[in-house]
């Protein structure tokens, strides 16, 4: 059962159910079910929150839930801000005690194979409403993937997460299969037209190729500020209008505030600093745009987050919120951290855990995977935090794409 409801958010959370204008107010039927499904999830892993290890990543995970409640029972808007915080809560809750029951790795891999299978229907789905929806659009901005119907960056980071997940599927372990999904989850990528996301499957392309080729962090660490570098140099030679397409046809003076992005991170930080409540626990988690867009400060046009998942979290849950998600992302990092030992133990686990951690971290630069609403990027990225195995864990493994490298440290 838990599974099933691990599943259904998934589902709900993830994909375009209904249209709904993005500063509407008050609930659906949607918004209903999605709460009563968290709530179920909560209820189900509760118990197992609150009991499991006292250290390590689910420590992090209860402190982090800790400090989002304490930002909602502050916000003006108490039971929407608790509405939110159910959703993420009843997510980790639920997370937490499918991987803490799982006995083996074949049972977390489970979880991961239905993770890609249902993000692979999702992708496929709207990105075929999207174009149909698009029609003659001339455009240039409007012509991106998933606009209108779902958000760009994040129907790009499904598919870039599906792109490193796929190899765990029977069947797409490797040959023509894996090339031609992998392709079709490049071309949405490159359809989407998000520059975040594009950089964060480079990214962790270039981190996880510079990782198994060095064997050691720090040689990696210059493998990929080289292999940066050249990218960068071949970015440069591109034509006109290759950079006109990847600049979305926007002036210069546009793409220099990041799209619109600074305008938004300094009005977000003038309200924090200008209330002590604002910096101590923010206007409430998932509030922000309900507060973000009606200030004398506010941006010139209507941002529904802060464009940076960091930022998110202090300005809707304050410096208490911000420590707790930087908690969070240290913690996921280790699998980026503590690669050659992890890829020694768990082989093609360590290097999906890797991938999927580098490119959701990248994406919370501009965006925001988590620290809004919940979403199946966010449920991965917890998934792999509660798995992270502590210092002295030993778990054999049976590799499903890739035999385990010798790596030393």
């Amino acid at each position: 059962m838990a599974l099933c409801v691990w599943g259904a958010m998934l589902v709900l959370t993830g994909t375009c159910l209904r249209n709904r204008l993005v500063d509407a107010t008050g609930g659906d039927w949607l918004v209903f079910v999605r709460v009563a499904v968290f709530a179920v999830g909560l209820l189900i892993g509760a118990r197992m929150l609150l009991t499991v290890s006292r250290d390590g990543p689910q420590a992090v995970l209860r402190f982090y839930i800790v400090t989002l409640l304490i930002s909602a029972v502050f916000c003006p808007a108490q039971k929407t801000a608790l509405a939110y915080w159910l959703l993420t809560a009843g997510g980790i809750a639920l997370t937490v005690r499918l991987t803490a029951l799982s006995s083996d790795k074949r049972q977390l891999e489970s979880m991961e194979r239905m993770w890609v299978i249902i993000m692979l229907i999702i992708v496929v789905k709207d990105s075929a409403i999207s174009l149909l929806a698009q029609g003659d659009a001339h455009d240039v901005e409007l012509r991106r993937l998933g606009r209108d119907v779902t958000s760009p960056a994040l129907l790009g980071l499904y598919a870039v997460l599906a792109f490193w997940l796929l190899p765990v599927v029977r069947g797409f372990e490797r040959g023509a299969g894996l090339f031609m999904v992998r392709a079709l989850l490049l071309g949405v990528v490159l359809a989407t037209r998000t520059r975040i996301v594009m950089l964060a499957l480079l990214g962790s392309a270039l981190i996880l190729y510079a990782m198994r080729r060095a064997r050691t962090t720090a040689r990696a660490f210059w493998l990929v500020v080289a292999l940066g570098v050249a990218c960068e140099l071949a970015a440069s030679c591109m034509g006109n209008d290759v950079l006109l397409w990847f600049n979305r046809g926007l002036e210069v003076e546009h793409l220099r505030s990041l799209t619109g992005r600074t305008e938004v991170w300094s009005a977000a930080m003038q309200m924090v600093s200008g209330s002590f409540k604002m910096m101590a626990v923010g206007c409430g988690h998932g509030m922000t745009r309900y507060y973000l867009n009606w200030q004398d400060s506010s941006p010139a046009f209507f941002a529904s987050h802060c464009h940076s998942a960091w930022i998110e979290h202090l300005f809707s849950a304050g410096v208490l919120g911000l420590i707790g998600f930087t908690a969070v992302a240290w913690s996921g990092s280790g699998w980026v951290r503590r690669y050659p030992e992890l890829h020694a133990r768990h082989g093609a686990r360590a290097d999906r855990a890797a991938a999927v951690m580098t490119a959701i971290l990248i994406v919370t630069l501009t965006e925001i995977p988590l620290g809004g609403r919940i979403n199946p990027a966010a449920l991965l990225f917890l998934f792999y935090v509660a798995t992270l195995p502590g210092e002295s864990a030993s778990v054999p493994h049976t590799d499903l794409d890739m035999a385990p490298a010798k790596i030393s440290t």
